[in-house]
């Protein structure tokens, strides 16, 4: 439980954030129609389409570089 809790934590500062690190593959998913993000407390890798407008990804997925540049680009 502890690592879930660490996991969840707040980036250290607004640079840090998954979609301000991401920013360059978020932006063609947003004009593709991407308005949502859903995180699921989960370990692993799973991404999702949920709908036209949002997308599905674990905690992992989403603080792994690599992992949501891919999720991401999925959807656009």
């Amino acid at each position: 439980m502890d690592a879930l809790l660490a996991s969840r934590q707040q980036p250290a500062s607004l640079e840090n954030e998954p979609e301000r690190r991401d920013l360059d593959v978020l932006i063609p998913a947003w004009r593709a129609g991407l308005t949502k993000i859903v995180v699921i407390p989960c370990q692993g890798e799973h991404t999702r389409k949920l709908g036209s407008n949002a997308l599905l990804v674990t905690d992992a997925t989403r603080a792994e570089s690599s992992r949501y540049r891919r999720a991401l680009s999925a959807f656009a």
